[in-house]
């Protein structure tokens, strides 16, 4: 998750420049439009890609629950027999893809308003 907080981040960063430099322009819903060679606006498009990407590939990640990289955080607020029993639970095949379809049905809630605060920060 933190790979993909730096690139969204690092994404954001550049959109912002190029918006603040008068090269880009965002309408709502965080399109890009440009005044000028169909290359900078393809950069404009793959930068806004890779930000929104990376964004729910980081939220996404930071679930607690299996197989998703958040779960494996757990285990260091726990006892160590706890911890042992933890990673023993959640290596059951069954379990990851229970969770799974846990963070796919409460992702959408979670994401919407961490999106919209990121998208306030860099446009």
């Amino acid at each position: 998750p933190a790979s993909n907080f730096l690139a969204a981040i690092i994404a954001g960063v550049m959109i912002s420049i190029l918006i603040f430099s008068g090269v880009l322009m965002s309408i709502p819903g965080g399109i890009f439009l440009l005044g000028g060679d169909g290359n900078i606006s393809s950069i404009g498009i793959i930068l806004g890609m890779l930000f929104f990407m990376n964004s729910v590939l980081a939220v996404f990640n930071l679930f607690p629950i299996p197989p998703l990289d958040g779960s494996g955080a757990l285990p260091l607020f726990l006892k160590d027999s706890d911890a042992r029993k933890y990673m023993e639970f959640i290596s059951q095949p069954a379990f990851g893809l229970i969770g799974i379809l846990i963070v796919w049905k409460v992702f959408p809630y979670v994401f919407g308003p961490i999106f919209g605060v990121l998208m306030s920060v860099f446009y």
